[in-house]
């Protein structure tokens, strides 16, 4: 079986399913990178991985080459890539499967309603062969609202690396108790919250220390925050880090 999986760059987070994929498809899968990293990901340690046989650089192939390759799979599943690279493929009533997460991260807005309507239509609606793989418990009411992969959508999401933990050890430890958030300083992703919940440890007197991995357009208002919630000697900001020194 020859599987052909089109994102924007290979990362860690998909690597564990990419294996197996490769692995069960007898090397007959192929994963095409279609962007080059972005500096923001470069300083959080993210790279392409060279010793990975099935990853394919965008840059590396003709398009006529990665068009056949595309055309010539058995099943295609397309991330973050141009819709017009599986337009052949749909047309000709071959499987493919759309890989996403959430439409609506940042809120509805309602008097957009009809445009989308019409545009996911003419994207995904007329297409029999096109299936939808949700990246969220909340993709597939995003997509259903607008008529489009209705019956025709499946659950996914990234497969990270499993590390299990003793929990009674944890449990044991002594204090300061460590308290760890990660991610990207965006809005979305509410890093303040984090930043609530230590002052109100601090109120209630608890013996704490919490540590921010990550960066982003919130990273001065929430160092403003520590400082006036009186937490500079408990919440430290650690900037980016590589995804090993996180887990480690």
């Amino acid at each position: 079986m020859k599987l052909v999986f089109l994102s924007n760059y290979y990362n860690h987070h998909q690597k564990p399913v990419c294996e197996a994929w490769n692995e069960l498809t007898g090397q007959e899968f192929s994963f095409v990178a279609t962007e080059s990293f972005s500096e923001e990901r470069k300083q959080m340690g993210w790279s392409m991985d060279e010793n990975a046989p099935f990853v394919i650089s965008e840059n590396a192939i003709t398009e006529q080459e990665i068009s056949a390759r595309i055309d010539g799979a058995d099943t295609v599943i397309l991330g973050s890539a141009p819709l017009q690279m599986i337009q052949n493929r749909l047309k000709s009533n071959q499987l493919v499967f759309k890989y996403s997460e959430r439409l609506f991260r940042n809120g509805y807005e309602r008097w957009k309603w009809l445009p989308r309507c019409f545009r996911y239509w003419n994207w995904y609606g007329k297409y029999k062969s096109l299936y939808l793989m949700s990246a969220s418990a909340y993709t597939t009411a995003d997509y259903a609202r607008h008529g489009v992969f209705r019956r025709k959508s499946y659950k996914w999401g990234y497969f990270p690396q499993t590390v299990h933990y003793d929990i009674q050890d944890l449990l044991s430890r002594k204090n300061p108790m460590k308290i760890l958030w990660c991610g990207r300083f965006l809005p979305l992703k509410h890093p303040d919250d984090a930043i609530q919940v230590a002052r109100r440890l601090a109120e209630d007197g608890y013996d704490f220390e919490m540590d921010l991995i990550g960066t982003g357009e919130m990273e001065e208002a929430l160092r403003r925050q520590i400082q006036t919630f009186g937490l500079s000697d408990r919440v430290r900001l650690l900037g980016s880090m590589k995804p090993e020194a996180v887990r480690a």
